[in-house]
């Protein structure tokens, strides 16, 4: 596999999306590396509503969208490559372009992202 780091995650998610259709899977739950707290309870919550509507992303909502906490279509591919190809590089670009529904929750320690021990619960 070729590294191509500095690119941010929307390379990566097609990549790994790429992956999951050619293992002739649907969808992919994508989260970012830097959540600790991440549970099958909040995966759980989003592959339900997933798997009933016909959305391409269904995304965490807490008063904000989780872009790297979310169930994919693995069919997105061809589009992140047309978004990097016009130098887009964020997954809000992709949310923004395809059919993207939110399930709306409470706030929630599994969502939390940590970039820095700062970032940590009570530090």
């Amino acid at each position: 596999m070729t590294r191509c780091g500095g690119v941010g995650p929307l390379v990566a998610t097609g990549r790994g999306l790429r992956a999951v259709a050619e293992a002739g899977l649907d969808r992919a739950f994508v989260c970012a590396v830097d959540m600790p707290y991440l549970s099958p309870d909040l995966i759980d919550a989003l592959a339900g509503p997933a798997e009933r509507l016909t959305a391409d992303i269904v995304l965490p909502w807490d008063g904000r969208d989780h872009y790297l906490a979310g169930i994919y279509r693995s069919a997105l591919t061809e589009r992140i490559a047309e978004l990097v190809r016009g130098g887009q590089r964020s997954m809000r670009a992709l949310a923004e372009s395809v059919d993207t529904q939110r399930i709306v929750m409470a706030p929630q320690r599994a969502l939390t992202n940590v970039n820095t021990a700062a970032d940590l619960p009570g530090t």
